[in-house]
This record gives C-alpha cells, sequence and structure tokens, in this order.
C-alpha cells in the first residue's frame, strides 16, 4: 500500500481525525520507511450553476461586448483566456528586460467564494472596456421572467392551473 488517507476536522487547534481506528489499521499495513504528512483545508469548490452562469452569461456578455467594438466573433474558449489575463492575471517579470507579461491564472481550482470574486472583476472590466453591465447571478430569474419566453411560460403555466 502506497497511500492512506483520511478526512479530520481542527478545532482549538487540535487535529481530531475521523475514523480513527480503520486508519491506524491502514497504516498498519504499510511497509516501515520516510512519509509525507499534509493537512489541508477543504473548501468548497464552485457550483454547476455557478459555471452555467459564467459560461452562459459573464462569457457571452464579454463575447458580444467584444463583436460590438470589433466586428469579430470569438469563441468561448478564446474570451475564457482573455478574461483569466485580465482577471485572474499573475504578471511575471524578465529579469533582464524588465518587460512584463501578464499571464491568466486557471479559475479551476478555485473556491465558490473565490469564483464570486472573479464575476465581480469580470464584470467591472466588461462595463469599462464594452459599457455592458452583465446581470448578477440572482438577476437572472427576473431578466428570464421579462423576456416573451418567460411570459409564454407564466401564461402557460397560468392556463395548467385553470
Amino acid at each position: 500500500m502506497r497511500e492512506v488517507y483520511t478526512y479530520g476536522r481542527i478545532t482549538g487547534g487540535v487535529l481530531t481525525i475521523h475514523r480513527r481506528a480503520e486508519f491506524n489499521q491502514a497504516l498498519r499495513g504499510m511497509t516501515d520507511g520516510r512519509v509525507v504528512l499534509t493537512v489541508r483545508k477543504i473548501y468548497n469548490k464552485r457550483s454547476y450553476v455557478q459555471n452555467a452562469y459564467y459560461w452562459g452569461v459573464v462569457i457571452n456578455e464579454f463575447r458580444e461586448g467584444f463583436k460590438d467594438i470589433t466586428g469579430d466573433d470569438i469563441t468561448k474558449e478564446e474570451a475564457h483566456e482573455v478574461l483569466k489575463e485580465k482577471c485572474n492575471g499573475k504578471e511575471i517579470v524578465n529579469r533582464e528586460t524588465g518587460e512584463v507579461m501578464t499571464v491568466g491564472k486557471t479559475t479551476t481550482t478555485m473556491t465558490t467564494v473565490e469564483f464570486m470574486e472573479y464575476f465581480a472583476r469580470c464584470g467591472k472590466f466588461i462595463l469599462e472596456w464594452f459599457g455592458r453591465e452583465v446581470p448578477e447571478p440572482n438577476e437572472q430569474l427576473e431578466i428570464f421572467k421579462t423576456t416573451q419566453y418567460g411570459k409564454q411560460a407564466d401564461e402557460a403555466s397560468r392556463q395548467g392551473a385553470n
């Protein structure tokens, strides 16, 4: 056996290991030698709903703004790369020339809170560059209800209730 892991909780600086007896038993199955112990806090990863909002609303607002300004269509992936660079970038400095390059950092490992902060930065960027306001996630339902589709859906649900 090469790896044994378990979950735990830190309360008041004290580590409590979940299912300690099973964990100890698993350790007995390992051969003697050096090991690495790592304690990493568990964060909630971004949700499916957040992902849908990002790709369906934020990315589309960027693409539409880009097309309004340049006349060019870009893919969702291209829009994502630009937003990563502009709103989640890391500056790298060339030690010899002093030139600065910005590289977009991944969004895949963001927590739910970090992803919401990223949305805010993207919305600010899109507003500044394209003059387009990105609706907040909780505004989506209201927007849907005010569209023709929303009216048809509301009417159909009222007729179904009669």
